[in-house]
C-alpha cells in the first residue's frame, strides 16, 4: 500500500519514463531536476555529486518555482538505470533539502550486484561492466 503525491527525476533520459510513470498512476505533473543551473531558474536549490557515467563533479539541481512541487509531499522518485546509485542518492538529497520525502525509488534496471538503496524496487538487472 504505497502512498505517493508526486513523482520525479532527473534530466535527461528519464523524461520519457517519468511521463509514462505519472500518466499510468493519473499524474497531472512531475518534477525534473536538471543536471546544471539554467538562466531560467530562480532560487534554485543544489547538490553535487559524483556519477559513473560522467567524468568529475555533478551538479543536480531543482529549480525554486519547481519546489512547491515536492515540499511536504511523499515522492516517488524515477530513475531509468541505477549503477551505482549516485544520481540517484543526489536525487534523495535534494528532494529532502526541498522539504519532500522519498517513499520509493524505481528503475527499470539495475547495472550493480546490490541496489545502492534499500527503497529501490527494478524491473531487470544487467551485468555490471568489469
Amino acid at each position: 500500500n504505497l502512498h505517493f503525491d508526486t513523482i520525479a527525476g532527473s534530466e535527461a533520459k528519464s523524461i520519457a519514463l517519468l511521463q509514462t510513470v505519472a500518466q499510468r498512476f493519473g499524474q497531472e505533473r512531475y518534477t525534473v531536476m536538471r543536471k546544471g543551473v539554467k538562466n531560467y531558474m530562480q532560487n534554485p536549490l543544489t547538490v553535487s555529486f559524483a556519477s559513473i557515467t560522467t567524468a568529475g563533479e555533478q551538479t543536480l539541481v531543482l529549480d525554486g518555482l519547481d519546489v512547491h512541487m515536492v515540499r511536504g509531499k511523499n515522492v516517488l522518485l524515477v530513475d531509468d538505470v541505477v549503477s551505482t546509485g549516485g544520481t540517484l542518492i543526489a536525487s534523495r538529497e535534494l528532494i529532502e533539502k526541498a522539504g519532500g520525502h522519498v517513499v520509493l525509488c524505481a528503475s527499470v534496471l539495475l547495472e550493480n550486484e546490490e541496489p545502492p538503496v534499500s527503497d529501490l524496487v527494478f524491473l531487470e538487472r544487467i551485468p555490471f561492466p568489469a
